[in-house]
């Protein structure tokens, strides 16, 4: 059994490393939503700057976008599918 010191001092001990790791993950995130809302074109970088949410509403309304969620969804949904049977079976379909 641990006692409340030893406990506090893992946690001292953890803390640099998960910092460390939120930071790694949080900071990537956010410049990726900072970056999702800028308007920057290689050929004309005098155009740029912050287009709120147009990126995602030109994204949005592309002819393909309903084939590629659907196209998405189908394999997800049969890999949730063949999870769900192989966890309640033991047994993965056979190919």
């Amino acid at each position: 059994m641990s006692t409340q010191s030893s406990r506090a001092a893992a946690r001292l001990m953890l803390s640099p490393t998960v910092i460390l790791l939120l930071i790694w993950m949080i900071v990537p995130l956010v410049l990726t939503l900072w970056f999702s809302t800028q308007r920057y074109n290689l050929l004309y970088p005098d155009r740029s700057g912050f287009n709120w949410f147009q990126n995602y509403t030109r994204f949005v309304a592309t002819p393909g976008f309903l084939e590629a969620i659907g196209n998405t969804l189908i394999p997800t949904t049969a890999s949730r599918i063949n999870s769900m049977w192989s966890l309640t079976n033991g047994t993965l379909p056979s190919r």
